[in-house]
Formats: structure tokens, sequence, C-alpha cells
């Protein structure tokens, strides 16, 4: 038997492969039931069935075969074709033979694509959902594919795609301050697989999402524990806060103070993260020269550097006063003791000698070196804050419904008696209604708490589902209240009938 093929190498997916299968007797006995066997092609009967031939007799049969991507995966297609029969007295004969074609090479291929959104104005603790497409683009499977990003941990199991699949696979991140900080997030996702040779097959592409601008901003507190009233010797307590008041990180940050020099660390703070602050406290002991001056004026600075390199400076002054040295009041006009008449003793008739008033006494008290105490300032609650309008709402309109249920507590209506014809004022019962003060008091309380209406304002917070749940409890005590009134006003109407 000999088999051929056409073509020989060079086909792809889907296309045709014909082949030639020549079986000839070459024997000297006539061989019959001849039948004809394929690995990769099922025959027809009309095919398989070669049926007997004499010796030196031949038997032509073609057949066509269409490639997949198996066989490119391969590299190539390998197929054996067999020819079987009898002998006269019934021994099996057969014979083979193969045929093998190369398919085109093998160009393995993937292709990444990153798309962030939002991709611009993030703030820290805003969630960035990245979608990552993943298509291959070569001519044979890709195998134990799996996403890797330089931002997250990505949980997707591997996978495999044919040549034109893709896989659409979405992972979040959340900002930090970091980024802000670097006015950007970038992050770089990697997709890599096997080829059917077990070589590696990568794809990358890089997302870049920018954040809010900075707003780098130091804000200065200056403030003492005596304000008036100063005298020489008396020690004064400055207080100087220095609170990161913008949306970046401020690091090498020096305060300076006009009445004293700071030494070693005692004027340096590391860094501050937006919200963060830290106090400074010294003492200062009042001079002469500062109660003869009636005030002293101080004034405290603080400069630092964002991470983009830009200086911030913030400053603040304070004055304090200092009572003022009274002046002392002047010689002469007396008698000297032991005199008379305004003569000197031993002396008459003459003016007496006045001594020159002595001049007040003057104390200097030098500054005792001046300790300083950094102490860390309670981080905020969020680097970025709000209050919530809705919760705003929901404290007014649950404090609204106790005073409304209130006012109808203490108010009396009047009954006409049928028999007297007197009117009688009845209070309402109505300890559900005196019960709505808890919940009044309880969403004032934990507003106050809970929220500051100087920073700015958004419709939401993580407080507003507690805000919502008080609301809806005097909703309840109020229609509660409702129902225990209209029956007590069914109850007063049957005791009337009677």
């Amino acid at each position: 038997m000999e088999k051929t093929a056409n073509p020989t190498s060079g086909v792809a997916v889907g296309g045709t492969v014909t082949y030639t299968v020549v079986v000839t007797n070459s024997g000297n006995v006539t061989v019959s039931d001849i039948t004809l066997e394929d690995t990769l092609v099922t025959l027809p009967d009309a095919k398989k069935a070669i049926g007997t031939l004499t010796p030196g007799g031949t038997k032509t049969i073609t057949y066509t075969y269409t490639v997949t991507q198996g066989d490119v995966d391969a590299g190539k297609i390998d197929n054996i074709a067999t020819a079987t029969g009898k002998d006269p007295k019934g021994n099996k004969i057969s014979t083979s033979d193969d045929a093998e074609v190369t398919t085109v090479a093998a160009e393995p291929a993937l292709k990444l694509e990153v798309t962030p959104n939002p991709d611009s104005g993030v703030s820290v603790g805003d969630i960035v959902t990245y979608t990552a497409v993943i298509t291959n683009t070569g001519n044979v499977t890709v195998s134990n594919i799996v996403l890797d990003d330089s931002l997250v941990t990505i949980s997707e199991e591997p996978f495999t795609l044919g040549p034109g699949e893709t896989k659409t696979i979405t992972y979040k991140y959340t900002a930090t301050q970091d980024d802000v900080n670097a006015g950007e997030i970038k992050n770089t996702a990697t997709a890599t697989g096997k080829d059917p040779g077990n070589n590696n097959v990568t794809a990358s592409d890089d997302a870049v999402v920018t954040t809010v601008p900075a707003a780098p901003e130091v804000t200065v507190t200056k403030a003492a524990n005596k304000v008036r009233d100063l005298v020489a010797g008396d020690i004064v307590e400055y207080t100087i806060t220095v609170r990161n008041s913008g949306n970046v990180t401020i690091s090498e940050i020096e305060v300076k103070d006009i009445l004293v020099s700071f030494t070693g660390d005692g004027g340096f703070i590391n860094s501050l993260a937006p919200g963060e602050s830290k106090k400074i406290i010294y003492n200062y002991t009042v001079t002469q020269a500062d109660q003869n001056a009636g005030k002293i004026v101080n004034t405290a600075t603080a400069t630092g550097t964002a991470a983009d390199g830009t200086q911030v400076t913030g400053r603040d002054t304070i004055t304090v006063e200092t009572r003022t040295t009274p002046t002392p009041p002047p010689g002469g006009g007396g008698n000297p003791p032991g005199g008379g008449g305004g003569n000197p003793p031993g002396g008459g008739g003459g003016n007496p000698a006045v001594a020159p008033a002595a001049p007040a006494p003057t104390t200097t008290i030098a500054n005792p070196p001046t300790p300083t105490t950094i102490i860390d300032e309670p981080a905020p609650k969020a680097i970025t804050a709000y209050w919530a309008l809705i919760n705003l709402i929901c404290a007014i309109l649950t404090a609204l419904l106790s005073i409304i249920m209130l006012i109808r507590f203490f108010t009396r209506r009047k009954e006409e008696d049928e028999e007297t014809g007197e009117e009688e004022k009845v209070q309402r019962k109505g300890a559900l209604r005196i019960a709505s003060i808890i919940p009044a008091i309880g969403a004032i309380i934990a507003f106050i708490l809970t929220e500051d209406m100087s920073l700015p304002m958004q419709m939401v917070d993580k407080w507003t589902v507690l805000m919502i749940i008080i609301l809806a409890i005097q909703v309840l005590v109020a229609i509660f209240a409702n129902f225990r009134r209209e029956d007590d006003d069914d109850e007063e109407e049957a005791d009337a009938t009677a």
C-alpha cells in the first residue's frame, strides 16, 4: 500500500488535505474481503470496502481531511492508513502506510488591554475599577494563562484561549495617600500563558489614573495659658499646633518662634499626613522689658515640603498683655523728722535740703532653657471629611416629631358634659409621646458627635444608616401613640353612650 497527501505542508485551521491510497496485491494468491481504515478519517463503506484483488491487481481510493486547531497546535498532521484482507486459506493479511503533513508555523501571541474607571480626579479612599481584556492574537492555543497586576492580587483561576478567543477580568483598587502625593496611580498588568511547546507567552499593559490636584497647606495655631496681667518673672506656657490642612503629605517641617530658639529636634516634625497635627509646647519667662512694653507679641512659623518639592509655610501670632510698672511718687514737700518750721535740725530760717528720690529698682530675669514637648495629635477619622445633609434632615425630623407629639400631649381638649353642660379639660394619655424625647435627644447627640458642618457637604456618609434608623423608630412611636389616642377616644365615647 502507498499513501500520499496533497498539500504536504503549510496547512492552516480549516484547510483541506486530500489523501490518495493505492492498494496492490503484490503476492501470488488472491486476497479477498479487503477493507481500508484510517486513523484520522472515518471512511464510508463505499471507500472502506475494497473487495478482492488478484495477484498484481490494484485499487486506488481518495478522501479528504479538514485541518483542526489541534493539528496546528501540534505543528503537523500524522496519520496511518491500513488495508486488511484474507488469503485463500482464511489467513489475515494487512499492510500500512503513513503520510505526514506539516502545518503553518506556530505564532503564539497574547494581547492585553487594561482600562481604569475613573481615570482622573481620584481622592484618597476612592475605588478604581480596572477592566482587563486578554485576547489570543496568535494561531495556536495558549493555556494556563494567569493575570498579575503590580497594585493588587487578582483572584482568577488559570484559563485557556484558542486563537481569536478573549477573556475579560475586572478587579478593584483603593487609592491611598501615597497615590495622591504622587499625583497619579500607575500600574502594570501582565498576562502569562504557555504555548503548545510549553514556552511562555506574555502580554502587558500600563494604566495611568490621575488623582485630585495637589493642594499642600500648613496651618499654625498658637495659644498661651496666660494672656493678661503678666509681670516680670511669670512663666507663660505657649502651645504651637501645626496641622496639615492640605491634601498631600508634608515632610521635613521646621518650626520657628521669635521668642525662643529650638534646639535639636525640638522644632522639627518629620512629616504630617493630611488632617494630622502635632503640638509643640514650651515655657517662656516674662522679663522686665516685656512688662515695661505692656505686651508680648509672639509669632510662630512652620515651613515644610510637599511631595512635589513645593515649599509651604504657615504662621500665627499671639499677643499677651503685661501689667504696666507704676511711676514712683515725687519726693519733698514735707518736714524732715525732728525738725520744725521747715528748717533742718540744728539750723534755722533757711530752706530745707531735699534729697532726690531714689530710682525704682529694676529686676531682670533671664529666661531659663526652654524645654519643648512635641505631642502627636489624634489622627482625624477620615483624611477627606464631609458632613452629610441627609443626617441633618433625619435629626431635624426626629426632633420635630417629638415636639409635635409633646404639644399634642400637653394640649387639653374640651369635652361638653351632656348632662351638666360644663366643659372640662381632659389631659391626653401619652406615655409614648413623652418617650419620643429619647429618640429626639439621641438623634441630636448622634449628629453633633459625628458631623462637622464646617467641612464640605455631601448627601450621605457612614452614619446615615444610624440616623435613618433613629428616625424610623420615632415614626413608629408616633404611629403607636396615635393609635393609643384613638383607642382612648373610643373608650370615652363608649362611656359617654353608656
